[in-house]
């Protein structure tokens, strides 16, 4: 890239538009000359802001450019024309900024410029792309970006001793930009943020491993044990599984010994409830062969009391017969007694529909048979639920006893402490059945199948009872009736006898009336030998009753149960806490076995991330320069010495002559160069004349602007050749001169003469009298009143 022309309209100390034509001094040196603050530097401000939209410093932005002698109608910009490549581009650039505008009626208003930039092509077009696409463009063409360009085309003033006297860190960050070995830190980043996560890792499988052996469950020894484990600083794996392994060999020992006793005590309660059960039937039996001697009883009762009845009835008809059917005889012949016979007649009507609303069980009766079929449909249907619910309780307490562990973690959320072990994490879970029965559903189950068998046995009692209370009202109500009935009779004989027969009319009634009555006691004859049957079959089933029950109950008596209950209650708790017991061997040694497999699978995701972790670790410390016995000296700091060196190579072929061979530049090398933090890109001065090794501050003002003009020159060397065999045909020095005496200003200038060998042109800015003499070409610069102005005197 080679500058060949610029312009600057209103830009810097300069109100107007000048141009610098770098094409009539031709290759070779040339100075740059003029008053203190007339506008040399700004010649570099001007094709660095052109270039990148930056000054040479970097310090002012293109807006703070625009000259304050400007008049304001005048815009600011900048205009480039360069080779590149063998083809001339032009670019044009200009800040954000106002003009003073004239209108068309005389008046003024202020413009706003809008900030933008122009690459006009080869062709002569204007490349297409916006702000930062040709930006871009630009950066391509000269090859260099802004950090390197200024380092090595456009020597600015003050920046000769920033790269000598700076230390490591600051000149680290100088190379990373030049050279671009941002990616070396990005390596050294990887390296320890991947030292970091593998530490991480292995400190998370450490805490794994401890946070699994918090949830073990152990007996107060081996909890004592597991605690002096648990204080190495590694957690010891081996120690704690074997650890493990006794618990859970001592677990399966106790649970078979707790089977064992589980099993003789369940036998017990079982032997203990069938004894019980046997004997509740057997009491059942007294109570109905009492209940049964009851009811015989009452119906012996009533056999004498039809006997009677039947025997009174066929007294009354023997009694009464004979006179009746006199009386009929006599009331034939005589109306009268007809009458009295009708009337006789429907008294017994009367009696005989009292007895068939008997026989309908109207009133209190039909209330007490009704009560007793109802208690019976009750009693049948608790008979039923009560077996069901003994079946149901059977099946759900079965079904819970094993979903134990999966019942206890159903619930369990991660921060919950376990009810088993307390542990408040819980990665692995068991697992229960869809349909598993909690603790809660026996219990009910339990307690149903008590209410059941309760409800059973009260409306077994509620159906005796009403049975019995409906067998002795209707015994009653039926007495009561016969013993009417045989007064209705009394009374019709009675009166029968003492009618007074007055007409045909009367003996027709009294007739017909002595024929009721005959056949009323004929009725009566034959219903209380139906009743005496009747009470006599129902006596005969029960007495039949009455002898099974004797039988069944032979040799038997009925028994408190009260201690045998209790001593089942006893014994079912023995056996219920047995069962407990089991449980809590039965998790804990899942629980432990669970654990003693995890611990093993962490050991060794802990060892893989250990290997890991020590290799990255390993790689951490030398990519950052932190391993043990080497120097202290990063990555990026080791690929920038490489570098470093060619740029001093480079550097000293030309300081060796500035400085008539009296002394070079070189790193510090070996453990000197990475001693204390960042030292890796530490300069000092090797004097080839005492053969001694100084720092470079003890430099002259004279010694150190060659060095550090060498070290420029070096630097924009390699930085030509890394960029991709760029060539920079243009070099600007600003300042610097005045410190050399006239034989090392002589020297300076013959290396940098050699420099232009090429075609190349070197701008040299100083105020230097012995430079204006020594020159030939120069661009002068001057100072005005109203800005500055430049020629050039070839």
């Amino acid at each position: 890239m080679k500058p060949l022309k610029l312009e600057m309209s209103a830009f810097g100390s300069y109100a107007g538009l000048v141009e610098v034509d770098f094409t009539k001094a031709g290759s070779g040196l040339f100075l740059i000359t003029g008053d203190t603050g007339a506008g040399k530097t700004t010649i570099f401000d001007g094709i660095a802001y052109a270039l990148y939209d930056e000054t040479s410093g970097g310090e002012r932005s293109g807006s703070m450019m625009r000259s304050q002698f400007a008049d304001a109608k005048t815009e600011t910009y900048v205009k480039l024309t360069f080779l590149s490549h063998g083809k001339i581009y032009q670019v044009r650039r200009n800040p954000k900024h106002k003009i003073q505008k004239e209108l068309k009626n005389g008046n003024t208003t202020l413009r706003n410029i809008p900030k933008n930039v122009e690459l006009i092509l080869p062709d002569g077009q204007v490349f297409p792309e916006k702000k930062q696409g040709t930006d871009r463009e630009i950066v391509n063409l000269v090859g260099l970006d802004v950090n390197q360009f200024t380092q090595t085309a456009m020597l600015a003033q003050g920046d000769f001793l920033k790269l000598l006297y700076t230390k490591s860190d600051d000149r680290k960050a100088i190379f990373s930009k030049i050279f671009q070995t941002g990616y070396c830190a990005k390596i050294q980043d990887y390296f320890r943020q991947q030292a970091s996560v593998l530490k991480d890792e292995l400190e998370k499988q450490e805490q794994a491993l401890r946070q699994e052996a918090s949830g073990v469950r152990l007996d107060e020894a081996g909890k004592l044990k597991m605690q002096e484990l648990l204080q190495h600083d590694f957690f010891p794996c081996e120690e704690v599984q074997s650890l493990l392994q006794e618990n859970i060999v001592a677990c399966k020992k106790e649970t078979t010994d707790v089977q064992k006793i589980k099993d003789e005590k369940a036998k017990a309660v079982e032997q203990l409830t069938k004894d019980i059960s046997v004997q509740e039937q057997v009491n059942r039996q007294f109570e109905h062969l009492n209940m049964v001697t009851e009811q015989l009883k009452d119906l012996q009762h009533k056999v004498e009391t039809a006997k009677q009845a039947h025997e009174a009835a066929k007294q009354e008809l023997e009694k009464k017969g004979e006179s009746i059917q006199k009386e009929i005889a006599d009331i034939e012949h005589s109306l009268p007694l007809y009458e009295q016979a009708e009337q006789a007649k429907e008294k017994e009507k009367s009696g005989k529909k009292r007895l068939a609303d008997l026989e309908k069980d109207q009133g209190v009766l039909g209330t007490l048979k009704q009560r007793m079929e109802t208690s019976q449909k009750e009693w049948n249907i608790w008979v039923t639920k009560a077996k069901e619910a003994v079946a149901e309780y059977e099946r759900v307490y079965e079904a819970f006893f094993h979903e134990q562990a999966g019942i206890l973690a159903k619930d369990l959320e991660e921060g919950m402490p376990c009810p088993v072990c307390g542990s408040t994490h819980h990665p692995s879970l068991a697992k229960m059945a869809e349909d598993a029965p909690s603790e809660e559903e026996v219990k009910k189950a339990r307690k149903k199948r008590t209410e059941a068998e309760e409800h059973r046995e009260q409306s077994e009692r509620q159906y005796m009872e009403a049975k019995s209370a409906y067998d002795t009202k209707r015994q009653q109500e039926e007495t009561e009736i016969r013993v009417l009935l045989a007064e209705a009779a009394k009374e019709l004989e009675l009166t029968s006898k003492n009618l007074v027969y007055s007409g045909k009319e009367e003996a027709m009634a009294i007739l017909e009336k002595n024929r009721q009555l005959k056949q009323q006691l004929e009725s009566s004859v034959k219903k209380t030998q139906e009743e005496l049957s009747q009470t006599q079959e129902q006596e005969a089933v029960y007495k039949g009753q009455k002898e099974q029950l004797l039988q069944e109950t032979e040799g038997r008596k009925p028994l408190e149960l009260t201690e045998k209950k209790q001593r089942q209650r006893e014994l079912s708790e023995e056996v219920q806490n047995a069962e407990d017991r089991l449980r809590q061997l039965h998790t804990t040694q899942e629980i432990n076995e669970r654990i003693r497999q995890n611990l093993q699978k962490y050991d060794a995701k802990r060892e893989q991330f250990k290997e890991q972790a020590a290799v990255a670790d390993t790689l951490n410390r030398t990519a950052n320069g932190r391993l043990s016995g080497s120097v202290k000296m990063d990555f990026e700091t080791y690929v920038q010495r490489k570098y470093f060196k060619q740029i001093l190579k480079e550097a000293n072929r030309r300081l060796i002559k500035m400085s008539r061979g009296s002394f070079v530049l070189q790193l510090k090398e070996g453990q000197e160069s990475g001693k204390g933090k960042n030292e890796g890109l530490d300069l000092v001065v090797h004097s080839l004349v005492t053969n001694a090794i100084r720092d470079v501050r003890t430099l002259s003002g004279g010694e150190a602007f060659m060095a550090a003009l060498s070290m420029a020159l070096g630097l924009s060397d390699i930085v030509q050749r890394t960029a991709g065999a760029v060539q920079l045909e243009m070099m600007f020095i600003d300042e610097g001169f005045g410190s050399l005496d006239d034989i090392s200003r002589t020297q300076a200038l013959n290396v940098l003469e050699e420099l232009t060998g090429s075609g190349r042109q070197i701008g040299i800015i100083s105020h230097v009298n012995e430079l204006k003499e020594q020159m030939e070409k120069k661009l002068v610069v001057s100072k005005g009143e109203r800005g500055s102005s430049l020629h050039w005197e070839l």
